[in-house]
């Protein structure tokens, strides 16, 4: 039994709040102080006193630690129930982050170093270690990370592009991910080249558990290097979710992907002849909620054969067509432009909510052929048009006049010339209503962001002043609600001697602002 002090003969303040979980009010925690500097004068003369009061001012300085706890404005976390601790633990996890990063300041590793009773709580909770960035992780740490995690599904990341891994090295980390794959729900994969023929060595096992893939190459890989095993295929029953870059023809044909039950498919497809095989395979996903193509691709040679029969989704909500070439002339832009447009007239799409149309995916006409033919009622719309050979912005009011319940509408363009009619558009951008036709009007345009770079600088400041005009004409009276947010941005390319000039006028809830600088 230990021997009480006369500071705790004196006062049972301590004892008192030790019995309850809360923090110290203000008369208590005036006593308390009171308690610590009593303490602490009684320590400065334990010091001066023989060795045999080193047990006395062992216990003081206990008690002085305990009186300082109970002012901790943490207190109250120690004494919460396990589960709501785990709870407020996971909202400390960053939320712009899909993956974890363990770096030491950062959740759940930062955890750790709190306390005993935090640390404990932390590295009982699964959650916490379920997901991470591999290539982050030394490999005598992986294993220690993913043990906390026990059997919960795993959310796993590797990119060889951030880390220094090769040779040997990148074999016992794809080694290491083979080995832990059956128990993830989530893989993003990004491997060189070169570990291709490493995988096939390799016995890949089934991923029942996986509902999302990403795999993505950081260059071009030979024709006869597939992401596979030998023996048969590897089955994915529940994936729903496939994100990849598609090199060749055949390179997935041993991953058995359950089309029929994918919900989001975002495929980068580097030939004509990948895209044919891709459509297939897209005829069979009746579940398919999300759409993404990019067409990029790596060689002047086009073995292209349109489809020949009508594509219908009829539960895809968002569309999204992208095209772009490193080796851009006009011959390549014709080729695109025709594999595009030969697609989209197969596509009949009843449900459509959202449109994304990257560079000169295809003529409007043909968009325009499409919303019409599936009768949908597009509510988002986003363009970007970044090559030269890219429709003028005034090419694309015939678009808008049948989407009149566009409520979220973006633009980028990057070579637009001066000309009344874009400013026409414009004009009925900012006030949800053509001047020069009644009958199109934009009544649920609720969030609205443009930017357009303009090659000469004339062009720009002419484009500019019609823009400033615009809004100061009064015009926007023929909106009798206002948008809630737009944001117009007008560049010229950089000249020499010039710069480059940037002019951004924004709203919010009615309030304007105009910034007008030279870069």
């Amino acid at each position: 039994m230990h021997r009480k002090t006369k500071l705790q003969k004196k006062s049972d303040i301590v004892e008192r709040l030790s019995l309850v979980n809360r923090l110290p009010d203000e008369a208590e925690r005036s006593l308390l102080l009171d308690e610590v500097a009593n303490a602490t004068a009684l320590l400065d003369s334990i010091k001066s006193k023989s060795r045999s009061r080193q047990e006395d001012r062992i216990l003081v300085q206990a008690y002085a630690d305990k009186c300082r706890s109970l002012l901790s404005p943490f207190r109250g976390l120690l004494g919460l129930p396990l589960e709501l601790l785990h709870e407020i633990f996971l909202h400390c996890l960053p939320e712009e982050d899909r993956f974890l990063i363990p770096w030491p300041d950062r959740a759940p590793v930062a955890l750790l170093a709190v306390c005993k009773y935090w640390r404990d709580a932390a590295l009982s909770n699964t959650e916490l270690w379920s997901s991470v960035h591999i290539h982050y992780l030394s490999p005598h740490r992986r294993e220690a990370w993913l043990a906390r995690a026990q059997t919960r599904p795993l959310a796993l990341s590797y990119d060889s592009t951030r880390t220094d891994e090769r040779g040997e090295q990148m074999t016992r980390s794809i080694r290491f991910l083979i080995s832990v794959a059956h128990r993830c729900s989530v893989l993003h994969l990004s491997l060189p080249p070169d570990s291709f023929p490493q995988v096939n060595r390799m016995e890949l096992p089934d991923l029942p558990l996986l509902t999302e893939l990403e795999v993505r190459d950081c260059h071009l890989a030979r024709a006869s290097e597939t992401f596979t095993r030998d023996q048969g295929t590897v089955s994915l029953p529940n994936l729903r979710s496939f994100k990849c870059t598609w090199l060749y023809p055949e390179q997935y044909e041993d991953l058995s992907l359950p089309w029929s039950r994918l919900t989001n498919l975002d495929v980068q497809v580097c030939s004509p002849a990948c895209l044919t095989r891709l459509l297939n395979f897209i005829d069979e996903c009746q579940e398919l909620r999300r759409l993404l193509l990019r067409l990029t691709p790596n060689s002047q040679t086009f073995h292209w054969i349109a489809p020949v029969t009508s594509i219908c989704l009829t539960n895809l909500t968002e569309l999204g067509l992208y095209s772009w070439s490193s080796e851009f002339n006009i011959r390549t832009h014709n080729q695109l432009r025709k594999i595009f447009s030969d697609l989209v007239r197969h596509l009949n799409l009843p449900r459509l909510e959202a449109l994304s149309i990257g560079n000169s995916a295809t003529g409007w006409p043909d968009w325009r052929s499409l919303i019409v033919r599936s009768n949908c009622s597009l509510q988002k719309l986003s363009i970007a048009g970044m090559d030269e050979m890219a429709p003028m912005l005034e090419h694309f009011m015939p678009l808008l006049a049948i989407c009149p319940g566009l409520q979220a509408l973006q633009i980028v363009h990057d070579h637009q010339h001066f000309s009344l009619e874009a400013v026409k558009l414009f004009d009925c951008l900012i006030n949800r209503a053509s001047s020069d036709d009644p009958t199109l009007t934009l009544p649920e345009l609720q969030v609205l962001r443009v930017l357009v770079r303009f090659e000469h600088e004339d062009g720009y400041d002419m484009f500019k002043d019609h823009v400033k005009s615009l809004l100061h004409s009064g015009s926007q009276g023929r909106s009798a609600q206002p948008i809630f947010f737009a944001e117009i941005g007008l560049e010229s390319w950089w000249q020499a001697g010039s710069g480059r000039k940037t002019w951004t006028w924004t709203r919010r809830n009615l309030i304007e602002h105009i910034e007008e600088k030279t870069i």
